[in-house]
């Protein structure tokens, strides 16, 4: 079991970037994170409970995650002799991903 935490793990990812590239990295994630819970959510903005929001956002934050591992990894040519290889500093997480504790989100 991996606990994901979103922001950490968006700032990692963004931080291995070029420097040029960080802002754009980070803007598109959170569109794409966005527009993920909007679709879940059926663009209703006037939700009563926080809750699910809230868990949705985060599941939607592994979404973007998993997206990323795949793209990086996507073999881009039949004719490719080797396959992909992830950078080492980035973290493999899952396949069961754990919301942060209440101590996570106290730090």
């Amino acid at each position: 079991m991996s606990v994901y935490e979103p922001d950490m793990m968006r700032k990692l990812l963004s931080a291995l970037e070029l420097k040029d590239l960080q802002n754009k990295f980070e803007s598109n994630w959170k569109n794409a994170v966005k527009k993920c819970v909007e679709s879940w959510t059926g663009h209703d903005e006037c939700m009563t409970n926080s809750q699910p929001k809230r868990q949705y956002k985060w599941e939607a934050e592994i979404v973007e995650y998993i997206n990323y591992i795949s793209d990086k990894t996507q073999i881009r040519s039949a004719k490719a002799l080797a396959w992909p290889c992830l950078n080492f500093k980035i973290p493999i997480l899952g396949p069961h991903f754990v919301p942060p504790s209440y101590l996570h989100a106290l730090r």
